[in-house]
């Protein structure tokens, strides 16, 4: 089972900003960056992720969506394993 880290997640760490920082810079509400750092949306808009990447230096919308993409399809086939497992 690889490690993959969600990318928003990671670049708001690296960053040293909290989840609330974040929300406020990028112009987003608490709730749905908590979502996003959760894994709750399936990708990210292209409005949500520009919003995202205009807080992160050196980061194209495009790129970060398709960040989030991998992670989230990586998420999707753990949560899988898991369950496979757990029927066993």
């Amino acid at each position: 089972m690889t490690i993959v880290k969600n990318p928003v997640r990671e670049k708001r760490e690296s960053l040293n900003l909290d989840v609330q920082e974040l929300a406020e810079q990028a112009g987003v509400t608490l709730g749905t960056l908590r979502m996003i750092e959760g894994g709750a949306y399936l990708y990210l808009s292209q409005l949500l992720a520009g919003k995202l990447a205009s807080v992160f230096p050196d980061v194209a919308p495009d790129r970060l969506k398709e960040e989030y993409a991998v992670w989230r399809r990586q998420m999707e086939v753990d949560r899988q394993q898991r369950a496979r497992k757990r029927k066993r």
